[in-house]
This record gives C-alpha cells, structure tokens and sequence, in this order.
C-alpha cells in the first residue's frame, strides 16, 4: 500500500485500460479522479464504477489534459497508433506514466519516446506484463540459479485458441495492420521481451517466416456465407462461427469480460453479429495480418531461439522449452506448469505455478502495477520494462516483418535500430 493517497487518470477506457489496471490500482490505495475515452459506454462503465465526478469524464483526452497535471499517474491505454500524442502530452505535465503495448507501430515513434525517457525524471513503465507473472518468474528464478548451466536455445510458442485469433486478428480492432499493428508486435511484443528478459541477452539477428494463408475468400468452404448469421448454410457446423463463439458456447475469457462490463441479452448479441465486423464471416473479413508466423533468432553469447505464433490451437497458451548446459526446463503458462531436469539426475523438479484465479495473464497485471508503484517509491529491484528495453523489444519485432515481406532475409538488429535514430 502507497504511504499517502496518489491519484490516476485513465486515457483510454476500452478492454485493457478498463478491466486489466484500474481494480489493481485501487486495490494499491490510487484513487481514479478522471477518465477519457472516445465511446461513451466506456466512459459510464468507469465512472459508475469507480466513482468518477460528471466533470473528470471526457471524450477526448485533450480536453482532460487541458485542465494541467491533476493527478500523479497517467495511465495510457487507447488504441496502438494513438499511444504517441497522448504520452508526450503527458510526460510535458509530469506524470508517472504508465503506457500499454506496443508503443506505437511505427518504429520511428518507439525511438522518440524512447529518447524522451532518457532524461525523464518520472516513472515511465511499458505494459510488457509477462515478465511480472509468477509463472516466468520462476522460470528467471531458476536459469539465473544455474541449475541448467548456461542456455543454448529456446523453444518459445504463443498458441492462440481458434475463438481467440478469429476474434481478434480476423474480426477484431487488430485484423488489419494498415489499421493498427502487425500482428507480431500487437500480439506478441512482450514475448520478445520475455525473451530478452530471460536470457539477459540482446538479439542480434532475426528472420522470419509466415503469412495469411487460411482466413481469406479462396480459402472459404462451399456453402459459406458473407455473415455467419445472415446468410452462411454451414453456420451451425463451422468451429470459427461467430454465433457459436459469442451466444451458443462463449468461452470463458468472453463470458468474463462480459461480466465485468454488462448483462447482454441474446437478442442484442445477435443484432451485434447481424451489424458489426464481430458477426462477419472469417473468410470474407478485411483482414491481412498473418495467420501463423515463425522467428528465428540469435542473441548474444551464441543462443538461439524460435518463437512461434499460430491461430490454430485449441488451448489458449503460451508454451517454452529451454535448453542449457546441465539440464532443461519445460513449461505451459496456461496450466502453470514447469519440470526442470537436470542431465545427471533421473528425478525431475516439478513446480505449478499461477496466478489468482481471474486474473489475466497469470498475475502479470497485478504484477506491474505493483512494480509500477514500487518504481514510483524508488524501488526499481522489480526488473521494471523501461523505453530502452522496450526500444529492443519492439525492433525485434519491427525487423522481423520486413524480414517477412523480404521472404526471410536475416535482418541484423542494431543495423535496423540505427535507421531511426
């Protein structure tokens, strides 16, 4: 708990700023005092449900920021290519800041925010929550213990459940990436921060394969249609229909988003898939980002690493192999499970580790805020995602997409960087 009351703002009330941070924060002792978002239900969601005064609820963030530094901490979680304006308005008043992933996908933005926070004499954290989880901490617990000698590689798979990558990166606010993000840095960002932050290591270089090659038109069964409920004559046998996903047999992630935000009825779901992206079919949506990707990577002191991200699982989770020395770790984030073994031992070490039931990203986002805080006190013993590592993080993203669109051309990582400095 904070030794006196501080005191937030919230720009941007969707998923993520409204559910992931703000119940964190109160449960730390900071009061909310005002919010920002362009949707007025976020906004109400909010306010009634943390107390806000009619006055502090705004459309647009910059008539908050007008009214000057009205609290200690910003919390910034609008839309990937609205991050950049909101931040420096923010750093200009003095805020400790708290920004949501990716930075921006443009990596000419990641460097000058990078370089704002260079002289920043405030708290600037990146929402790379992973590395607060309890699950991969164990997991840097026990590579820096050495009881696996020194790493030579690691195995590393983000494993999107179909519901969730159909939802999302077909349907959703990420679909398209002349819209928002490529799907690599959108999605899975943190991961290469995860990578950095568990081998202590910098990449060096990157290549990359993958491609949209499922959810598009030509790809489409017979019988589909344009909208699952309109006009689709395979709607009731197809595992991506929107009707399943969101009325029939909602999974749990949606069904607890809902329970946070509003009670809809069927009726309302099912004018919402008659009307909006949710309902369109997956083969004949105006995405574009890939479907499944791989990387290939070389970090300091001669490790490599793979990371897979692929939209057909049926587990939502996050899986890794790492190989040293003396031994190997295996773990499954979703399950919570790790099992160490050791070359000259027969018995393996077995640990479950996760988070309280309910929250995301097992525990990662109660994590950071505590770290966040503790930062804010003088603290900074919690690893915390600062620009620069963030900087790192995002390059390794940026620079495996063009080695994508170059058809797996190594990309050398500092080469890259130095473009847009």
């Amino acid at each position: 708990m904070l030794s006196n009351t501080k005191t937030a703002i919230l720009i941007g009330a969707g998923p993520r700023g409204r559910m992931a941070y703000l119940h964190h924060f109160q449960r730390e002792g900071v009061k909310l005092v005002a919010v920002a978002d362009l949707k007025p239900e976020n906004v109400r969601m909010v306010k009634n449900q943390y107390k806000i005064a009619d006055d502090m609820c705004f459309s647009d963030y910059h008539d908050m920021l007008k009214l000057g530094k009205i609290a200690d901490i910003a919390i910034i979680c609008t839309s990937d290519r609205q991050h950049v304006e909101p931040f420096k308005m923010c750093a200009e008043l003095g805020y400790h800041i708290l920004l949501e992933k990716p930075v921006s996908p443009f990596p000419a933005e990641v460097v000058e925010i990078d370089k704002i926070a260079e002289t920043y004499d405030k708290t600037i954290m990146i929402c790379h929550v992973l590395r607060y989880a309890p699950f991969f901490q164990k997991i840097k617990e026990i590579i820096d213990s050495g009881s696996i000698g020194k790493i030579m590689s690691i195995n590393y798979s983000e494993n999107m459940a179909w519901w969730f990558s159909t939802t999302c990166y077909v349907r959703g606010v990420w679909n398209n990436s002349d819209t928002s993000s490529p799907i690599l840095l959108a999605k899975s960002c943190h991961d290469m921060d995860m990578l950095v932050y568990l081998t202590g290591k910098k990449c060096k270089k990157v290549s990359s394969f993958g491609d949209l090659s499922y959810f598009k038109a030509e790809k489409a069964p017979e019988g589909a249609g344009k909208r699952c409920v309109v006009d689709c004559k395979i709607e009731s046998e197809c595992p991506y229909s929107a009707k399943r996903i969101f009325v029939e047999d909602v999974p749990p992630v949606i069904a607890e988003s809902r329970k946070k935000d509003y009670v809809e009825v069927e009726e309302q779901l099912i004018h919402e898939l008659v009307t909006s992206n949710a309902g369109k079919c997956v083969f004949h949506s105006d995405n574009n980002v890939c479907d499944h990707q791989i990387l290939m990577l070389e970090f300091e002191d001669n490790i490599l690493a793979t990371f897979h991200l692929n939209a057909f699982n049926y587990q939502l989770s996050r899986t890794i192999k790492i190989c040293g020395t003396l031994g190997e770790i295996g773990g499954n984030a979703k399950t919570g499970e790790i099992c160490v073994q050791r070359f000259c031992e027969n018995e393996p070490q077995n640990y479950v580790i996760t988070g309280k039931p309910g929250e995301s990203h097992g525990g990662g986002d109660a994590g950071i805020v505590k770290a966040f805080i503790a930062a804010m006190e003088g603290d900074t013993s919690r690893n915390i995602t600062n620009a620069r590592e963030t900087l790192h993080s995002h390059m390794i993203c940026f620079a495996a997409e063009e080695s994508r669109l170059l058809g797996g051309k190594v990309v050398e990582i500092e080469e890259f960087t130095d473009r847009f400095k």
